[in-house]
Formats: C-alpha cells, structure tokens, sequence
C-alpha cells in the first residue's frame, strides 16, 4: 500500500463540485437491458432478492451488462469522532490508531474477510487523533486530528468535509483500475 498519496493525473477534479459533476448520469437503456437479462433467466422474477439489484447496480456503474469483479480492492477510511466524547460509543480514545496499526499488518476482521476473496486491503487515515509519523502501510491523507462532538458543534467545517472527500478520490485514484471497490 501506498505511504502517502502522490499527485494524481492533472484532469482530476479539484473541488466536490467538479467531482460530482464529473460523474456520468446511469445508462437507462443498459439498466433496462440487464434487468431483462436477470428476468430471462430461469428461476421466478427478482426471486434473487438483492442479489439482483447488486447486480444491475455493478452493471451500470461498470457500464457493461455483463459485469466482472477480477480486480478488487478495499479502502477503510479511519477518523476519530469527536461525538464520542458524549459517551456513545464502546471504545475509548486511542483505539482507532491501534486498529489502523493491526490492519496495516494485516490483522483486522476486514483482512480476514478480504483475504478470503483475494480483495486487497488499504487503510487510509484521514482523521485519526495519533500521529503516524513515517508509519508505512497506510496512506496518509489526514484533515483532521478527528472531529469535534456533533452534540455541541458542527463536526466538520464544510472545508474540511469537501477535504475529506477529495481525500477519498486521491485513495481511490491510487488504486488503479479496479472493478470493485
């Protein structure tokens, strides 16, 4: 895994404006087209449940009606939230660093899972109250030193929130090609 996020390619948005204006609306016409393929099929109408909506969602996002699922990655994104301080949550302070820690070594429920299905595993810290120093194995993407309490205060600003999102987009780029994610 990458230490720190390197420079993306010159075309990638530069605000969440951008980004989000940068994704392409779904093909109607392919949706329609892999929900006739999934009723085709020999069994009774959507009795796949979920499994059928997985699929036609993959389809479109791909933009392919047969969808493929060979190169895939996992991105945990890791903060402290500053509502924790309002005594809602099992863990104390300092667990999520120890949990990043464990995931980089591979340790982590999410690796056990990942490495079942060949999925690589990322861990990317962007608002973890530690400081990681040169610590390999993560990509260091930090706005924040966590969030404040959304209790008493907004827990992001809105800057940091747009921060925060094109962080993700640099540790998705990172990856490479990728089918799922």
């Amino acid at each position: 895994a990458p230490d720190a996020p390197e420079a993306v390619e010159e075309d990638a948005p530069a605000t969440v404006d951008a980004l989000a204006a940068s994704v392409p609306p779904v093909a109607v016409e392919l949706e329609e087209r892999v929900r006739a393929r999934l009723d085709a099929l020999s069994k009774p109408r959507g009795s796949l449940g979920r499994i059928e909506e997985l699929a036609v969602r993959l389809a479109t996002m791909q933009g392919r009606e047969f969808p493929v699922a060979e190169r895939r990655a996992a991105l945990v994104f890791a903060g402290d939230h500053g509502v924790c301080e309002e005594g809602v949550s099992a863990y104390r302070p300092g667990v999520t660093a120890r949990l990043c820690y464990n995931m980089v070594a591979g340790g982590g429920v999410v690796n056990a899972l990942a490495r079942r299905q060949g999925v690589d595993v990322r861990v990317v810290d962007v608002g973890v109250d530690h400081d990681f120093g040169a610590a390999t194995g993560l990509v260091h993407a930090k706005v924040a030193r966590g969030t404040r309490s959304l209790a008493r205060h907004d827990a992001m600003t809105r800057a940091q929130a747009e921060q925060a999102l094109l962080a993700g987009m640099d540790a998705v780029r990172l990856l490479g090609p990728c089918d799922v994610l």
